[in-house]
């Protein structure tokens, strides 16, 4: 009937259940010093539309004393996807519709708060979890919509507004471990560090 979030705790020998509510609790989260789990409670299953998003939570760890609503998704949020952090109190999420990825978030645990990076469409995007810096794609259509030019976009981890980093049309962006940004494109592929 739900997916929950459980934490085994082997010292004790003991379960305990972790989410207040009994709903489809997903896609478990940690902070980079793991004292925060954020997750987030999916709606029943609609055969038409899938899954809908309708909380995400952050819960402190140890303790599982304080559980918090981080922000309630988009009415067409499908999922939650959650980038990475930009510290120990800031993450970057974005919202999966079903037309693909929208409104990057920038969530603060602490003061929960939300601020938008990027309102609307937006094609990928990556984080680079050492520099704690942010690359996504815009396409011609959805970067008009905020009098820019499709191509690749860079924010660094100080920097409160993102840059241009190249133009065109990139459809896909991923933070590579081997310690690059790779972004794929009709005019091929693009590899740069933070």
């Amino acid at each position: 009937e739900s997916s929950d979030l459980y934490v085994v705790d082997t010292r004790n020998d003991r379960i305990d259940r972790l989410n207040g509510l009994y709903t489809q609790n997903a896609s478990p989260f940690w902070s980079p010093a793991s004292n925060i789990l954020i997750s987030q409670e999916l709606g029943n299953y609609d055969q038409e539309s899938g899954w809908r998003s309708e909380n995400v939570t952050g819960i402190r760890v140890p303790g599982y004393d304080d559980q918090n609503t981080l922000y309630l998704p988009s009415l067409d949020s499908r999922g939650e996807i959650f980038l990475g952090w930009l510290n120990a109190q800031n993450f970057v999420s974005y919202s999966q519709t079903q037309v693909g990825p929208d409104t990057l978030k920038q969530v603060n645990v602490s003061s929960l708060t939300v601020k938008a990076i990027l309102e609307g469409p937006f094609g990928s995007a990556g984080i680079d979890p050492q520099s704690r810096t942010l690359a996504f794609t815009l396409s011609d259509e959805n970067a008009a919509r905020h009098g820019l030019v499709g191509g690749v976009y860079l924010l660094e981890s100080d920097d409160s507004a993102y840059r241009l980093l190249n133009n065109g049309e990139y459809q896909r962006l991923s933070w590579d471990p081997g310690g690059m940004f790779i972004a794929e494109g009709a005019q091929g592929l693009y590899a740069f560090t933070p």
